[in-house]
């Protein structure tokens, strides 16, 4: 089952799938303002060993992340997967013995690991249950296969790996594109409540998106204030320079000089613009000052100013 606020009706659409284990939708960017869409799997796997379990059920999904990987790279699947994961690797370590490089052969699959460093993600997760079943390894193969890679245990509050079935499993998992995760603020387990769930506990995660797109020639600081940075003044071009935080100009040049062998990505391109834009921003918020926008009545010419607001009506008039 999917549930979604209706203001969302417009910027969501049902994906087609052969799969009785999935429901897969996509969340249009124009809603969002990422550039590409997100594409989420809502997953429900019965446990194995009984009358509903199916062999199958991974290699559907499988069939269907590689399906819609090609035209999306903002990827998560959540749900009860009935997998229990241990802390066994979800990804083919890269450590230059593969068969593939030894012929010099390319890879099937292109193996992203290098982008844990990139957005600072942990390439190892926790798990506070060390219990690993089949349908573990099984969803463990998955994540290898399709560069998919679990979330419990990695992001903000939930770094531990806490359990979510009768507080003494994890069975229930969000995994996601390396892309997916790096717009990830924040993972956590909630609070058992019956009204959810018989045993479960629910994952929340907080996704950033609907970020402000700047226009060409205004800088907001605070796009709920209307804050902006005053115009350049090049009398204080001076200022601006010795204003410039030199700790985070060493960090960008540690950042560059880490990132130059990676293969080409906009993501690292566009993390590198805006430690730049940062940078230049803070510099002028200090040189140059900020200023408020005028609300609407404020910036109201004096002709369209009511009769009663005339400079000549005054308390003597009346």
């Amino acid at each position: 089952m999917v549930l979604y606020k209706e203001k969302l009706c417009d910027h969501i659409k049902f994906l087609s799938s052969d799969s009785n284990f999935v429901i897969w939708f996509e969340i249009s960017s124009s809603y969002t303002k990422l550039d590409a869409e997100i594409v989420i799997g809502s997953v429900y796997i019965p446990p194995e060993n009984t009358k509903y379990s199916s062999p199958d059920a991974f290699r559907e999904i499988e069939t269907d992340i590689l399906k819609f990987s090609t035209k999306c790279k903002y990827m998560c699947l959540n749900g009860d997967f009935n997998s229990r994961t241990s802390t066994d690797a979800d990804f083919i370590p890269t450590d230059g013995n593969d068969i593939s490089d030894i012929l010099n052969l390319p890879e099937i699959t292109e193996n992203d690991t290098y982008k844990f460093e990139i957005y600072n993600i942990p390439i190892a997760r926790n798990n506070k249950d060390k219990t690993k079943n089949n349908y573990g390894k099984l969803l463990l193969d998955l994540c290898k296969f399709t560069n998919m890679y679990i979330i419990n245990g990695r992001i903000g509050e939930n770094m531990a790996g806490e359990r979510t079935s009768k507080n003494a499993a994890v069975v229930d998992y969000f995994i996601g594109s390396l892309d997916f995760i790096n717009i990830i603020s924040n993972s956590k387990v909630l609070d058992f409540s019956c009204l959810y769930s018989d045993i479960h506990s629910p994952i929340d995660i907080d996704v950033d998106i609907n970020k402000c797109t700047c226009e060409y020639g205004s800088v907001p600081i605070n796009s709920m204030s209307g804050e902006k940075i005053k115009k350049w003044d090049i009398n204080k071009k001076e200022d601006f320079i010795i204003n410039l935080d030199r700790e985070k100009i060493s960090e960008l040049e540690n950042y560059l000089e880490e990132t130059k062998s990676f293969p080409a990505d906009s993501n690292i391109i566009n993390k590198a613009v805006e430690n730049i834009t940062n940078i230049f921003v803070t510099s002028a918020k200090k040189t140059f000052g900020t200023l408020k926008n005028k609300s609407k009545n404020e910036n109201t010419p004096q002709s369209t100013r009511s009769q009663d607001e005339k400079p000549w009506f005054n308390i003597d008039c009346e």
